[in-house]
């Protein structure tokens, strides 16, 4: 049976039209929601990436839920392989040790997401997840 996993304060940090930051000081982790891409340019995208970056740095935090389930997007593969490259290749500066990423409802999107993953190094743990709750079990329970 799953423990609950208390998300009571949740203090956000950051709000825009792309993404929401919040810090959940009783588990040390770091929560991002993504919103849909669909309007936006990679140049955009990038610049909230390098918020996320910038809080995961000042907050030293070891844990981030990314929460990517409302994302949908036409972006090009190329595009949207660049922003995923540029998220990696940045965050993987940080203290980060563990990613807890809910998943798109999008398979066409998601296979792209792993096809990627195959030619990448990742300096931290990644897992996928359909539900927030199982993202937070792992983050929270199942610590080094």
């Amino acid at each position: 049976m799953p423990v609950e996993v208390s998300t009571s304060f949740k203090m956000i940090v950051y709000q825009n039209s792309l993404i929401t930051i919040a810090y959940m000081a009783d588990t040390d982790i770091l929560s991002v929601d993504l919103a849909s891409f669909e309007p936006y340019a990679a140049l955009e995208i990038k610049e909230a990436i390098q918020i996320v970056v910038e809080t995961l740095s000042n907050y030293k935090n070891k844990y981030l839920l990314l929460d990517a389930s409302k994302i949908s997007t036409t972006m090009p593969d190329a595009d949207y392989r660049e922003v995923i490259n540029h998220f990696v290749s940045v965050i993987g500066q940080t203290n980060l040790q563990k990613v807890a990423r809910i998943i798109t409802s999008d398979p066409l999107r998601e296979e792209v997401v792993y096809t990627m993953r195959e030619n990448l190094f990742l300096p931290f743990q990644l897992h996928d997840f359909v539900s927030k709750d199982e993202a937070m079990h792992w983050l929270t329970f199942e610590r080094n």
